[in-house]
């Protein structure tokens, strides 16, 4: 789910502009478990930042803890005071410590800036990964997150 200020014409066209000089998005990393490449968080950002400052925006991440995970929300805001958002997602840790939860945020941080900026920083497996048995429905997470924060399956459709 997308949402944005009342007014929107001054930050579409800000990203517009941004989008038009974001540099290439370099897949530095490689994941050896689904054998895939992809950027970090950092190559991200060095891809997008310059551009959305020039333009007179900036990302804004709320991030917070969750029953066995972190919930993320990605906030698009401009110099004019217009925004736009992407809805909260819930992004599992694999370990319930602080390097669980750190990777978590950092995974997911990586997936709500690509999303808001509609960039592709993963090779695409043509959701391979995504149809292995095993993997929790959208209503299970969202159960999850309901209990910690009050969210509702429709969050995350």
């Amino acid at each position: 789910m997308i949402y944005t200020s009342t007014e929107t014409d001054k930050i579409f066209a800000a990203l517009i502009i941004a989008k038009k000089k974001f540099k290439p998005v370099i897949k530095n990393n490689f994941n050896p478990h689904f054998k895939n490449r992809f950027a970090d968080l950092s190559a991200i950002n060095d891809a997008t930042e310059g551009p959305l400052c020039d333009a007179g925006l900036a990302i804004l991440q709320v991030i917070e803890t969750a029953e066995g995970g972190v919930a993320i929300g990605a906030r698009l805001v401009h110099s004019s005071g217009q925004w736009l958002e992407v809805a909260p997602a819930f992004f599992p840790a694999t370990k319930m410590d602080a390097q669980g939860y750190g990777s978590a945020t950092t995974y997911g941080r990586r997936y709500q800036i690509s999303a808001l900026l509609c960039i592709a920083a993963d090779e695409d497996d043509d959701a391979n990964a995504a149809s292995k048995p095993g993997k929790e429905a959208p209503a299970v997470i969202a159960s999850k997150l309901k209990k910690a924060k009050g969210a509702t399956q429709d969050d995350f459709l």
